[in-house]
């Protein structure tokens, strides 16, 4: 009986596009990518490179090579926003901040033609700011900005792999 609840529940997953994590399909024209915009030390930019070469892309980052890319990761704009979410009533003291994460991308051929337009990656986290320890809010705001990088990061990969060249269509 258990055996025929998987015959009849594998294919109904597997026609819903459901498939277990792992890599990424990427089209070929991806194969080598330069990653540009970004400085490749950074959060954002050592965690795309892995994210990338995890995937089977090998990720270019010297702009004298640039010449030997199949595709180009144009990062445009990267950039985190604080705003004050909720004040306290009678302290008139910030109890709440939101963050606000924007990454603006593009992606290109090797002969400049667009593969993906300019795109752009909202993502916007709460947080509680307690004054009686002020380091550890400084502390989950770093965290929460490493954890919307990796998010953004995430989509970008998603939205490389949905491209629809000819190569990659089914």
């Amino acid at each position: 009986m258990k055996k025929w609840l998987v015959y009849l529940i594998f294919p109904l997953l597997m026609s819903c596009g459901f498939r277990q994590h792992g890599r990424a399909n990427f089209p070929p024209v991806l194969k080598k990518t330069y990653l540009q915009g970004v400085l490749p030390y950074s959060h954002v930019g050592s965690q795309l490179q892995r994210s990338l070469e995890e995937n089977g892309v090998e990720v270019i980052t010297d702009p004298k090579k640039i010449k030997d890319a199949t595709a180009i990761l144009n990062i445009g704009s990267n950039h985190l926003e604080r705003e004050v979410l909720s004040v306290g009533g009678g302290t008139a003291k910030v109890q709440e901040y939101t963050l606000k994460y924007v990454l603006v991308f593009n992606l290109l051929d090797a002969n400049g033609d667009v593969l993906l337009p300019l795109q752009e990656i909202d993502l916007s986290r709460q947080y509680r700011f307690d004054p009686l320890n002020p380091l550890s809010a400084g502390d989950q705001e770093v965290l929460l900005q490493e954890t919307m990088e990796e998010d953004a990061i995430q989509q970008i990969i998603w939205r490389m792999e949905s491209l629809s060249t000819p190569s990659n269509k089914k």
